[in-house]
């Protein structure tokens, strides 16, 4: 969360973050690309054996994370869909994407 309350902090932010977090060509790897890679290794042991969803790869687990929790911070950053916390949004869809089986019958 606290990576996460940072990227949310300003628009700028979550811009320069999104535009430096990947590579076209392995030469020009910044450090914030860099970063993403060395948290990935790291959630991905994190999640092996996890009580999570066993018909994905804990890679797989991983790359969805990441993505919902990029989501989430776009959202909370949006004024049409900035009416739900960070937090709660992002606890809701990685329910739903890791534990779907435990997830109650409602609507976010």
């Amino acid at each position: 969360m606290p990576l996460l309350s940072f990227l949310s902090s300003e628009r700028y932010v979550f811009d320069i973050f999104l535009r430096l977090s990947g590579a076209l060509a392995v030469e020009k790897v910044g450090a914030i690309a860099k970063a993403i890679c060395r948290y990935d290794r790291i959630l991905v042991q994190k999640l092996k054996g996890g009580p999570f969803r066993q018909d994905i790869s804990a890679k797989l687990q991983s790359e969805g994370t990441q993505a919902f929790s990029v989501s989430s911070v776009a959202l909370s950053l949006c004024t049409e869909h900035g009416d739900k916390a960070l937090r709660d949004r992002l606890a809701i869809q990685l329910q739903a994407w890791l534990s779907p089986e435990q997830m109650p019958d409602r609507d976010m």
